[in-house]
């Protein structure tokens, strides 16, 4: 049976209705599941933190957001150290510590879900689908998600931080799929375009 990959959630409902041999529904998290992300004014407490200029750290935060994203730069202190000299700081470890811990608030205050999110969630799982996320994120995701209120009615995540990889990267979604404890070789889209080349490798069994 297939995964069906859908944005935004409210679409899972509708498309559930027709396709009764779909398993399990594959989210993408910022924007589909969380309302569109803006950075509000915690990442500025995170900059002075750092000794930084607020639009300098703004700016290496953008450009380091793959390699953030994917755990290139190191863990989530190194990586923040690497975004603080870009921008002209020089914290100490201390320092880096302090704003970590105000970053992880910062993302927090800018992450809001959807309205409809928990009940198309809580709708899915009540008619026996199974349900995943897949996201492009940083480490402070993973940091705060256990207290939001999506956590408990999802059965899998896969994010990129923890991953190190990102979309759409195939590997992504097969991962997805296999958390689940869907057999499939191809994951599609709401419009049934597929993502993944039938040919690619079980994430999990490279020799499958």
């Amino acid at each position: 049976m297939p995964v069906c990959l859908l944005t935004p959630p409210a679409g899972a409902l509708r498309r559930m209705s027709h396709a009764r041999a779909y398993r399990a529904v594959v989210f993408d998290f910022f924007g589909t599941l969380t309302e569109a992300v803006q950075r509000g004014s915690g990442h500025d407490r995170v900059a002075a933190i750092l000794g930084c200029p607020a639009p300098a750290f703004a700016q290496a935060l953008d450009e380091t957001f793959t390699d953030r994203s994917t755990a290139s730069l190191g863990d989530a202190i190194g990586s923040l150290g690497v975004v603080a000299r870009l921008a002209g700081g020089h914290p100490t470890h201390a320092a880096l510590r302090t704003a970590y811990a105000a970053r992880i608030d910062a993302v927090r205050a800018d992450t809001r879900l959807r309205p409809d999110a928990v009940a198309v969630l809580q709708a899915l799982r009540q008619r026996g689908l199974r349900t995943a996320v897949v996201s492009d994120c940083t480490p402070e995701l993973a940091e705060f998600w256990p207290e939001m209120p999506l956590a408990g009615l999802l059965d899998a995540r896969v994010l990129s931080t923890e991953e190190r990889r990102h979309k759409p990267d195939p590997w992504m979604y097969i991962a997805a799929a296999a958390r689940v404890a869907v057999d499939e070789t191809a994951v599609g889209d709401v419009d049934g375009e597929p993502v993944l080349d039938p040919g690619e490798p079980d994430p999990v069994n490279p020799d499958a």
